[in-house]
């Protein structure tokens, strides 16, 4: 479809679309670096790398069997380098972990050029290692498969992880199987290139996004958010304020990791509120914006969330337990090991935007006063006015 436009375009803007995927891919390096994102980094440096070799070393026949070499190294690495960059800790570029990263890389690139060197073409029609193993396409069956099995890795990372970046690693491993596969059509990696490119580009926009809007602990949006939020406020609306009870005493008695257990429960059971979103406001507080919704309208809905918090009993595993699965596997087996339970319990106050209270951030103060009327009233419970 793009190769009569790239073939009939002006000689300087051909060259820009030549120059089009490495820009990009320049461009993808620079933001994998400034947010260190060592993942990101290894997809963008891999991505203009294989432009560059298909730009430069397979423009001959695959016959030729340094050119088929490459052409099937390029396969492999399409292959195992997504997954693997997937499967790396992601632990800062400029750190220990970054260079035991780089190293791990570079050991899968080398294991992978020593493969291809062992895989030679077949001139049997219908050979695993036959070009035009499939009537159109270039790749050799035992390759498509090969690219199919990253595709799968990379997917079962995107079930998993469910971030932009297990996205891309699927997304530029499909395109270097269509690159590869088609690679007899005029400026196919010019084009697929590109694309890839620009999908990594925009996997950073979103990561970056996620980065600025998102709560780390809990998944919500962040106080940034619920500010671009209430800038956007109009007509009618309400706003609740919720605090979870007695966390201070909570957090001292049980740990603090049982507390960032504790916020992530109130915060996906928040996140289900009817008609509202869900912020974390900070600490133990949280914030949830209705729209279009006065105060009475949503008391239900806060009480229903209010009652499933309560209800919910959380599972506190004994503090004598095993270190290892295996002794306590071995444990479990000789005696029965006892398990408490804890709950916690949220107040909360709502409010609406009035003629007393014009803009959020009165309603906020509205609804955080009758929040602390909830607590002192004996606290799991919802005030509104």
């Amino acid at each position: 479809m793009v190769r009569p436009y790239i073939a009939s375009a002006p000689g300087e803007l051909k060259n820009i679309v030549i120059a089009a995927p490495y820009l990009l891919a320049v461009i993808g390096v620079i933001c994998a670096v400034f947010f260190s994102k060592v993942r990101l980094l290894a997809l963008a440096v891999g991505l203009s790398i294989a432009h560059y070799i298909i730009q430069t070393e397979l423009q001959a026949s695959l016959r030729d069997a340094a050119t088929f070499r490459v052409y099937v190294f390029l396969a492999l690495i399409a292959a195992a380098g997504a997954p693997a960059s997937l499967a790396l800790p992601d632990r800062g570029i400029t750190t220990v972990w970054g260079a035991a990263c780089a190293a791990i890389i570079a050991a899968i690139t080398g294991a992978c050029w020593i493969v291809a060197g062992w895989l030679p073409l077949s001139e049997e029609a219908g050979h695993p290692m036959s070009l035009y193993s499939t009537e159109g396409v270039v790749l050799p069956a035992a390759l498509q498969i090969v690219l199919g099995a990253g595709i799968v890795c990379s997917l079962i990372f995107l079930t998993f992880r469910n971030t932009h970046v297990e996205a891309a690693a699927a997304t530029l491993t499909a395109c270097a199987g269509l690159v590869l596969g088609l690679l007899h059509l005029d400026d196919i990696s010019l084009a697929v290139g590109a694309a890839a490119s620009l999908c990594l580009i925009w996997c950073f926009l979103r990561e970056s996004h996620k980065m600025a809007f998102r709560d780390d602990l809990t998944g919500l949006p962040s106080r940034r958010a619920l500010n671009r939020r209430l800038r956007q406020l109009a007509g009618s609306y309400s706003i609740a304020m919720l605090d979870v009870d007695h966390f201070k005493k909570f957090n001292d008695t049980h740990g603090h990791h049982v507390g960032d257990q504790v916020l992530q429960l109130v915060a996906a059971k928040l996140s289900r509120a009817r008609s509202g979103t869900a912020y974390r406001y900070g600490g133990e507080e949280f914030c949830i914006v209705f729209s279009r919704k006065r105060a009475e309208d949503v008391v239900p809905t806060l009480n229903d969330v209010r009652r499933t918090i309560e209800d919910y009993k959380m599972t506190l595993r004994a503090a004598g337990r095993a270190k290892s699965k295996r002794a306590g596997k071995a444990r479990r087996g000789a005696t029965k090991t006892r398990f408490d339970t804890v709950s916690v319990t949220v107040s909360g106050g709502v409010a609406s935007k009035s003629d007393k209270h014009t803009t959020p951030e009165a309603v906020i103060e509205e609804a955080d006063r009758l929040l602390y009327r909830a607590k002192r009233a004996g606290r799991n419970r919802i005030f509104s006015k």
